[in-house]
């Protein structure tokens, strides 16, 4: 039984305010803009490293990451046990070498793997956001929202292989393939669906056509409100097709959890990417005209809402392949909310604050949600495996 309550929703929804309160601290002049800047910014990643990087055992995930942890040698170890160590863990390579030298490094302790570890992924999204972003505070407001933050505490591999991808989007403004698929090559160590970043190389710096994204929008949406699984059979024949390896495990995987397929509708969340898909669409020039590499932003994001319909039939791709290309939203937005008139702006906060409200309390209504922190009254791993096996909850 899963006990539900909007209860365990109040720590997302103070941090969230935290952070939108931040945002919205006036500049008072052009002199003092870049000190206010760094103070915004100072202050968010401190709240971030507070709320996130101290939190306690929340979510699904980290039962089998703490296991893993627990499970690997440390530097000091032999090497033919650190060998061992790597060849046989179920997960990447580069991810099981990443654990040993990260807990040889935060004492053995799985807290301080995980604060450590979330400072690596902060650094790595911070060198993103002030490259591409016009304001990175603002664009970690929607990063937290839209998937970066249940990338940061639940998907510990994939976030890895995301921010990696992230950090070489240089190397597709240089044209420089061979450097991009080395980097492709090294976030496949930490997980295996990095491979599908491939596509993002041609997807720069080509405009493609509105008329045709349009159509393509349309057949989508047909195919999701008349709920036509296409999906479906597509894996089947792939899993027919590959039989042998970690891709054929994942298809075979995604193919026999019956549990993963979900009903589809009109919901808030197609709602939301609905509307997103038609501001992206009609301020499209708007957004190129700000930044030439909006283009590239633009492209990826068609590609995550096509994916969003047609992924929707499974939550397990739903869930670990459609937010691979979540992040023009990071970036976009904030360049949207720019191109608004005042009066447009103060609508568009309002909207924005209400729906982060609204989708924070439907998110994070569980006890698998139920937010601890190791600094203040922290909850200890058995006790939270207790409650798992107590209720019948994932461990």
């Amino acid at each position: 039984m899963l006990i539900k309550s909007t209860y365990y929703s109040f720590p997302y929804i103070f941090f969230l305010l935290l952070i939108f309160s931040n945002c919205l601290t006036k500049k008072l002049n052009n002199k003092n803009s870049l000190i206010i800047n760094k103070q915004k910014e100072f202050f968010c990643l401190f709240y971030c490293l507070i709320f996130i990087g101290f939190r306690g055992f929340i979510f699904t995930d980290w039962t089998g990451y703490y296991k893993n942890f627990d499970s690997a040698p440390i530097l000091l170890n032999s090497f033919s046990s650190i060998k061992q160590f790597i060849n046989t863990n179920p997960f990447e390579k580069g991810y099981s070498l990443y654990v040993v030298i990260l807990k040889t490094f935060s004492f053995q302790n799985y807290i301080f793997f995980q604060l450590f570890d979330y400072v690596i992924n902060l650094i790595l999204l911070w060198s993103f956001l002030r490259k591409y972003s016009n304001n990175t505070v603002f664009s970690y407001l929607f990063y937290f929202l839209f998937w970066g933050f249940m990338l940061d505490v639940n998907l510990q591999r994939n976030i890895k292989a995301v921010l990696i991808i992230l950090n070489s989007i240089r190397f597709i403004e240089r044209r420089k393939i061979v450097l991009y698929i080395c980097c492709i090559m090294l976030a496949m160590t930490f997980h295996i669906t990095a491979i599908i970043y491939i596509v993002l190389f041609f997807l720069y710096p080509k405009k493609i056509n509105r008329r045709f994204i349009l159509s393509v929008a349309f057949f989508f949406n047909v195919l999701y409100l008349a709920k036509i699984d296409l999906l479906s059979e597509l894996l089947i024949l792939c899993s027919k097709t590959i039989v042998t390896g970690r891709f054929g495990i994942l298809l075979n995987r995604y193919v026999a959890n019956k549990v993963g397929f979900i009903s589809t509708g009109i919901t808030i969340g197609y709602l939301e990417r609905l509307a997103t898909f038609l501001l992206v669409y009609f301020y499209y020039h708007k957004l190129i005209d700000k930044s030439k590499m909006n283009t590239f932003f633009c492209n990826v994001y068609f590609v995550y809402y096509f994916l969003s319909l047609f992924c929707s039939s499974n939550l397990i791709l739903f869930e670990r392949v459609v937010p691979l290309f979540i992040f023009p939203y990071w970036i976009l937005y904030p360049y949207l909310y720019k191109s608004l008139s005042l009066e447009k702006k103060k609508i568009f906060l309002l909207v924005f604050l209400m729906y982060s409200i609204l989708k924070l309390l439907a998110s994070y209504n569980t006890y698998l949600c139920y937010y601890d922190n190791q600094l203040f009254l922290p909850l200890s791993a058995t006790d939270r495996l207790g409650y798992y096996k107590r209720y019948g909850l994932p461990e």
